[in-house]
């Protein structure tokens, strides 16, 4: 991978959520781009009826191995700020309206080599009222 130059990838997500005492999974294959940066990486890639942000582009953007954002635009908009160790409140866009969430990172691992990229990071939500989610995702981008 060089410069700040988007390759073409194939994006593999695994979402974990755990939300009111029930657990589910998400998985998504899409074609997406990697693109190096100033130390990190970005990942890019549609969604789909699976994940229910059809018709929404997905942005992750790592930072010193520190910090994600992830960022999505199109029929739902949203963006949220990982950092471990700190809470952000961040508005975020769900098929059903946009919501005020407290979100706090509990790890994040990333890393690029010659096949593509890897990311992985934990999180929770506070909605409000004490109903509150766990998640983990995990997102290989292979070059094709």
């Amino acid at each position: 991978m060089s410069g700040k130059i988007a390759e073409k990838v194939i994006v593999r997500l695994l979402s974990e959520q755990e939300c009111g005492g029930e657990s589910s999974n998400v998985e998504l294959v899409s074609e997406g781009t990697l693109k190096k940066l100033n130390g990190g990486f970005e990942i890019s890639y549609d969604e789909n009826a699976d994940t229910g942000y059809e018709n929404s582009r997905t942005r992750l953007t790592v930072t010193d191995n520190r910090y994600v954002i992830m960022e999505r635009e199109g029929d739902v908009s949203g963006k949220l700020i990982l950092e471990n160790g700190v809470t952000h409140i961040c508005h975020y866009g769900t098929p059903f309206g946009i919501m005020e969430i407290s979100v706090s990172a509990q790890g994040i691992k990333a890393y690029t080599d010659e096949k593509g990229a890897f990311l992985e990071f934990k999180y929770s939500i506070d909605f409000g009222g004490g109903f509150t989610g766990n998640y983990k995702v995990t997102v290989n981008a292979a070059r094709e």
